[in-house]
This record gives structure tokens, C-alpha cells and sequence, in this order.
């Protein structure tokens, strides 16, 4: 749809593989012709201030499938002042979502004043102004990094939202006061958490501005709902949100500070969550969701540095007695606990209390286990294929396989986060920290290199004479008339791999080095004569007959052994 001078025109092309490129004629007249206001799609017509437009063009602005009657994934490029029209100009909130989101990558002072004004007008879709909030936070974040005056970038950061943020919920009796809740208008309440959580992402040189951190915890601290008819719950969460996000990286420091050296932003931070902790005991609110924001703001201060590392706060949180968001949220933290700090009693405690869990009475624990194994998905304690981690061990495999084969009976969903757990850690190859078990031959083609795994009693130092120890093998089976092959468990393999061998002359058996030779069959005696190296890699064998028949199974990287 192309939004020209004389109004909206519908074009309509058909869609092709590969690159291709459409003329869209336009059908407006020049300027100096056109009507004095300009009608929109949706019939309305309204005056617009053109004067950053090409005197030329008679374009406004361009939207593909505005109806949304395919898929698509598309990205338009106009210039800034078609977002700015589009945004201010077109009736379908849809659009108007469009060019906020577009407006991110034009950093401008025109693009500001049509944010604010977009925030202000309480005609605009609730959604639209929100999500302009956010917006405009960015786009000052990017004017600010232009500024080489710390003090001036501070006061344009915080001027942005606040003034606009006192105009609408300051208190009748003083302009600075927050004046009583009252979520009567769905449209402002939305908006307010919104402008809340906008405001701690404002950054000037990486960190918050002190003024915004001191304004959300005055909000926390006159928060007054007494003659409000609707619970505050999720306002207050988003305060203790907006607070835990203003702790940036910026100021992380070295080991665990004590109370009288904390930063003003920690301290801070710490006296209203634990305030609100407290009260959360007396009252609890609306699903504990002020308990759980709580508890990621103490995880997140665990992880900054300014509260000692513990996971016990956590274990508490997470057993019985307590709504199960709340349980959620402490093995959220948990899980984040044993991905940061590689604790493997961590990780055998979330097995062994929740995944593995089966005679818990509580009927929440179904969900629990399945949370359990869905945070381990998106917060994995080790990468695939990361070598040396202390959470890869052969116990934890062990619990997956069981998980996967009988752990799991009446519960195909947690069957199926379990596999894929699996998979996530360690894909479709063998678990490198799992041994290979005692006679087993892996021949890894691709990297062209074999691994065998013997017996500690049958393997010697590299300094020990093989060929001696085989003699001694040998000559100790003849005597007693039984197989090499069923005194030595080891070689059972091989006695089944190869059915027949051919004959090999005595100068075609010498023991190279990190090689192994096949077993050869002899005319008059039907033991095999055998000789094997400590690390089992294979070295080519001549063939000097073709009457008998070699068989050889090989095992690639993506196969089990």
C-alpha cells in the first residue's frame, strides 16, 4: 500500500523465488495541485506538515500486506520522516507498532518529539504508547553516547520520561508527589508500569543516572493502595523489576563487599527487596509474583558481587509450603546458581528434590520436574562438546538414560524435555566423560585414529617388552589347551569380527608402533597368534592370499559404540 498526496493506493504483485525488483507507479498530482488535506485508508482526512518532504515526491510512506494475509518476515527501508508520518498520521495501530519499532535506528531530536507526543495522546492505541516508551529510552540512550559532558547527557537522559511521567500521575495537591493508586483507567495503568520499567534502561556511559534509581525507590516507598479497589501486586513487581535493572555491569566489583562499603545503588536495592520479603511473610501477594522478582533480584545481586553467593535462601523457597511461581522462580535461580558457579551439589540437589522426585504427594511437583528440565534447556550447565566441566560426569548420564527409560513412566512431556536435554548436552555422539568399556574398539574414520580400551592387569607400561607378555600368554593357554580368545575376555571381539584370516609370513608380524595387527589363522593349530600395542591404532595389513575373506565393521563418529 502506498500512501500518496490524493490518498491510499492499493498495488497487488505476485511473489517470486529469488530477487526481484516492482515499478509502483504513483497517481497523485503535483503539490501545487493537491487537495489542502490528505485522505487516509481508513476514509479520514487530516492535515499534515510536509516540509521535510521532497517537493517532487508525492510518496508519504510505504506498508507491505498492511491486512497481514501471508506469512512473512519483511524489513522496509524509508527514510525517518515516513516513519515519523506513518506514525503519527495512520489509524491502524498495527502500523503505527511498525514504525516504533522501526524508529530505534533513527536516533534524532525530531524522532523524540514524536515519540512524547505519541506517549501523550491518550487517543493512541495503549499498546502503541507503551511499547513508544521503551522507544524513546533507546533512542535517548543513543543521543546521549554523541555527548562528551557526563552532566548534560545525564540531564537530557532524565528529562526524556520524567516530566511526562509527572504530568500524568503527579498528585493534584503538588507537582513531585505520586498521588494515590487508582487502576480505574486500564490505559494509564498499563502505561505506568511501562514508563516504570522504560525508565531503568536510560544509560548514560553504561550506567543508570543516580536520579532515576532515587525516583523508583520513592515510588516504592509512597506506594499508597489504600483506596484503591484493585490490587497493586504486579505494579509493586515491576517497581522491584525496574530497581534490579538498574544495576548494570558497569559497577560489578571483586569479591563480596561488606554492608559499609556497599554502593548506594546496592544498598538501596537490598533494603526494599529484604522490606518486601518481610512483608510477603505477614501478606502474601497475588501469586507471589512480588516474591518472585524478589528472588531474581537477589540472585542478580549474587551474581554482581554485592550479596555472598548461597544457594540455601533458594533451597527453602523451593520445597513445599509455598505457591508454585514461587517454587519456579527459586529453581530458575537454582539453575542460574549451578550454571554461574559450576556446583555439582547444586545439581545433584535439583535431581534428587525435584526432577527425580516421584513420591511427593503434592500434585505441583508434575509441573516442578517439568520446569526443572525446561530451565536446564534454556540455561544448560555446560556447553556440547566443552571439555574439562566439573557438572560432566558419568552420573549425569546415568540419571538422564534412567530418566528417559523408566524415570518418566505416565509423563511423555517430561520424557520428551528429558531426551532433548540430552541431546542439548551431548548431541547423537557417546558422552566423552564416559570410559569405553574393557575390550571395546572404536575406530574413529574421520579423524583416522582408533582408541582400545584393555584391561589394567593385560596393559603394561609403554617400557614393558609386548611381544614377551603375548609369548607368556600364548604358551600358558597351549599348556592348559584353551583359546587365547576365551582366557582373555578382551579378544571375544575380535574372535567374532574376523570368522576367517589369512596367512601371514613371520616378517609381515612385526609390532609397529601404535598399531594393531589382525589375528592370523595357522594350518596346523587353530589358536590365533596375536599382537597388540597399549593405544590400539591401526596400521594397513599386505595381503598375500585371496582365498580367505576379511570382514572388518567399522564404527564412525556419529554412531554408538
Amino acid at each position: 500500500m502506498l500512501q500518496e498526496l490524493d490518498g491510499a493506493f492499493i498495488h497487488t504483485f505476485k511473489l517470486e523465488e529469488g530477487r526481484m525488483s516492482r515499478d509502483l507507479p504513483c497517481h497523485s498530482k503535483s503539490r501545487k495541485h493537491r487537495k489542502k488535506k490528505i485522505s487516509l485508508a481508513n476514509g479520514d482526512e487530516v492535515d499534515m506538515d510536509l516540509a521535510r518532504i521532497d517537493p517532487e515526491s508525492p510518496l508519504l510512506w510505504l506498508r507491505i500486506d498492511p491486512d497481514l494475509a501471508i506469512i512473512h518476515d519483511i524489513h522496509v527501508d524509508q527514510p525517518d520522516f515516513m516513519w515519523h508520518l506513518m506514525l503519527a498520521h495512520d489509524r491502524d495501530c498495527l502500523g503505527q507498532l511498525e514504525a516504533v519499532n522501526a524508529l530505534k535506528d533513527f536516533a534524532s531530536p525530531e524522532t523524540r518529539h514524536v515519540l512524547s507526543n505519541i506517549i501523550l495522546n491518550d487517543r493512541i492505541f495503549y499498546h502503541v504508547r507503551m511499547e513508544a516508551c521503551f522507544t524513546l529510552c533507546h533512542v535517548v540512550n543513543e543521543l546521549s553516547t554523541l555527548s562528551n559532558n557526563p552532566t548534560a547527557a545525564s540531564a537530557t537522559v532524565t528529562s526524556c520520561l520524567l516530566p511526562m511521567f509527572w504530568q500524568l500521575f503527579s498528585s493534584p495537591a503538588a507537582r513531585g508527589l505520586i498521588r494515590q493508586n487508582n487502576f480505574s483507567n486500564l490505559q494509564l495503568y498499563f502505561l505506568q508500569r511501562a514508563m516504570v520499567k522504560a525508565l531503568s534502561t536510560l544509560r548514560v556511559q553504561q550506567v543508570c543516572p543516580h536520579d532515576i534509581l532515587i525516583f523508583i525507590s520513592d515510588l516504592l516507598r509512597h506506594n499508597d493502595n489504600s483506596r484503591n479497589p484493585y490490587s497493586d501486586s504486579y505494579y509493586l513487581a515491576d517497581l522491584v523489576k525496574a530497581m534490579k535493572d538498574t544495576l548494570t555491569p558497569a559497577i560489578i566489583v571483586r569479591g563480596v563487599m561488606s554492608a559499609s562499603t556497599l554502593p548506594f545503588e546496592a544498598r538501596t536495592v537490598i533494603e526494599e527487596v529484604s522490606h518486601l520479603l518481610n512483608l510477603e511473610t505477614e501478606t502474601i501477594s497475588y501469586k507471589g509474583n512480588v516474591t518472585v522478582v524478589c528472588l531474581a533480584a537477589i540472585r542478580r545481586l549474587q551474581r554482581l558481587g554485592f550479596l555472598p553467593i548461597d544457594p540455601s535462601l533458594f533451597y527453602q523457597y523451593a520445597l513445599s509450603n509455598f505457591y508454585c511461581d514461587i517454587r519456579v522462580a527459586a529453581i530458575e535461580a537454582v539453575v542460574d546458581y549451578i550454571r554461574g558457579e559450576r556446583d555439582q551439589s547444586a545439581l545433584d540437589w535439583l535431581f534428587s528434590n525435584i526432577i527425580e522426585r516421584e513420591d511427593a504427594s503434592d500434585a505441583s511437583y508434575v509441573r516442578l520436574r517439568f520446569e526443572a528440565v525446561q530451565l536446564l534447556l534454556r540455561m544448560p550447565p555446560f556447553q556440547r562438546g566443552e571439555s574439562g566441566s566439573r557438572l560432566d560426569t558419568p552420573q549425569l548420564v546415568e540419571r538422564l538414560w534412567t530418566l528417559m527409560n523408566y524415570g518418566c513412566t505416565g509423563d511423555p512431556r517430561l520424557r520428551c524435555a528429558v531426551a532433548e536435554l540430552y541431546y542439548t548436552l551431548y548431541g547423537n555422539r557417546r558422552p566423552t566423560c564416559l570410559p569405553l568399556p574393557e575390550g571395546v574398539l572404536l575406530v574413529r574414520v574421520k579423524e583416522g585414529r582408533s582408541v582400545l580400551n584393555i584391561s589394567e592387569n593385560n596393559s603394561k607400561a609403554s617400557e614393558i617388552d609386548y611381544t614377551d607378555e603375548l609369548n607368556k600368554y600364548k604358551s600358558e593357554c597351549f599348556g592348559r589347551g584353551v583359546p587365547l580368545s576365551k582366557m582373555h575376555p578382551e579378544y571375544e571381539e575380535l574372535e567374532d569380527n574376523y570368522s576367517e584370516c589369512e596367512m601371514l609370513h613371520a616378517n609381515t608380524m612385526k609390532l609397529e608402533r601404535d598399531s594393531i595387527q589382525r589375528p592370523t589363522v595357522s594350518e596346523f593349530n587353530p589358536q590365533f597368534d596375536l599382537k597388540r600395542s597399549r593405544t590400539g591404532n591401526f596400521s594397513e595389513l599386505n595381503d598375500s592370499s585371496n582365498t580367505f575373506k576379511r570382514r572388518t565393521e567399522r564404527l564412525s563418529d556419529d554412531e554408538d559404540d
